[in-house]
């Protein structure tokens, strides 16, 4: 079992849900009466409120991630020790970047590959903007639609950080964009308290902001690679499976911006 090295991708809150339990992350909208989930005050002996909360389920039901590869018996006895270790660890790679391509459809309410489409897990319409201006005013109105608590993340390329973000300067022409020299190689700053890393997977001006803890995540079963013999050539075929799949908690909870160009 390997972690594939999901700490280099898109932050998100993990759920062990074995395969034979439904799946569903549950989110709620207010529908009249108290404001949010605000308890009201009433006065001695008097009957409390009702909940004023209307709860929306989004079924993310799984979808199969498999990768494998074919090592003949000679192969598999010449080769050093380290060239297993590193083949498990590749495996785990192409499981990681498969489940991000899981993370991105259902953030665009498209159909990951062998799943369909969850429109209730998706970004809101208004939270994305295929126009923003690459300036401060055009950031803050991008951080200034997420809705939640918790530590603001942007995700984009290095291109997209260093040409456009790092780029960006306040009235006073100082630049906002505050390089960091942090433990996670993947944190290249940090603008308007929101951390900005880099993913290798998005293309050029495209960028996620997301609110830490609104990206929820259903691994019903956890990373598994295993080794079998194929009994006809004699060869090893080690399998790497992963049973994933995600989607918002609050459709607000994430913007998605592409820079104008």
């Amino acid at each position: 079992r390997t972690d594939g090295g999901e700490h280099d991708r898109f932050d998100h809150t993990v759920f062990h849900i074995r395969a034979q339990i439904a799946a569903e992350v549950g989110r709620y909208h207010v529908t009249g009466g108290l404001a949010g989930d605000i308890a009201g005050s009433c006065a001695a002996h008097a009957i409390a409120n009702d909940e004023q909360n209307a709860f929306d389920l989004v079924p993310l039901d799984g979808i199969e991630i498999a990768k494998y590869v074919v090592i003949s018996r000679k192969m598999k006895f010449k080769s050093i020790d380290a060239f297993e270790s590193w083949l498990v660890k590749e495996l785990g790679e192409r499981i990681a970047t498969a489940k991000e391509a899981v993370i991105l459809a259902r953030l665009d309410g498209t159909a990951p590959a062998g799943g369909s489409a969850v429109a209730a897990a998706a970004i809101a319409a208004a939270n994305v903007n295929a126009a923003v201006p690459k300036t401060d005013a055009g950031i803050r109105a991008e951080l200034a639609k997420l809705k939640g608590k918790g530590q603001k993340i942007i995700y984009a390329n290095a291109s997209t950080i260093y040409n456009t973000i790092a780029g960006i300067q306040d009235t006073n022409k100082h630049p906002l964009f505050m390089a960091s020299a942090m433990d996670d190689p993947t944190v290249a700053g940090v603008i308007y308290g929101a951390k900005v890393k880099e993913d290798v997977n998005l293309a050029d001006g495209v960028f996620y902001i997301v609110v830490k803890g609104q990206l929820l995540a259903n691994d019903y079963d956890d990373l598994t690679i295993f080794s079998s013999t194929l009994p006809k050539s004699a060869a090893e075929c080690k399998t790497a499976y992963s049973l994933f799949d995600a989607g918002l908690k609050n459709p607000k909870g994430a913007v998605k911006g592409t820079f104008a160009s």
